[in-house]
């Protein structure tokens, strides 16, 4: 009997009579693994999975809210110039934006 494999989620324990195993249901409760605790690791993971996600999806919304509203644009233009955000860093801001926007041909 002892050169009989033990399949994963069945143990063994102690014997009935002499040389006849008693097998446990296939649901093992050993060192605290039940299938409520692996149902429940499993809801918890795929919860953090969703969390990461929304959190994922919300950073690139306001990326996208950030360039479309000059924010991202802004901190470039601070950044090459090496300036602290004021009011005169915006206003130049604002001024080379709109030469760019009257530089642009217009079409129909």
């Amino acid at each position: 009997m002892k050169d009989r494999l033990i399949e994963p989620g069945t143990s063994y324990v102690e014997t009935a009579a002499l040389g006849c195993p008693v097998e446990q249901s296939s649901i093992v409760f050993s060192a605290g693994t039940t299938a409520g605790a692996n149902s429940r690791a499993k809801a918890l993971k795929s919860t953090r999975q969703l969390a990461e996600q929304l959190t994922s999806c919300t950073q690139i919304f306001l990326a996208v809210l950030r360039e479309i509203f000059d924010e991202s644009a802004y901190a470039r233009f601070l950044n090459q110039r090496q300036w602290v955000s004021s009011r005169a860093a915006y206003a130049a801001f604002r001024q080379e934006c709109d030469a760019a926007k009257a530089r642009r041909p217009r079409c129909c």
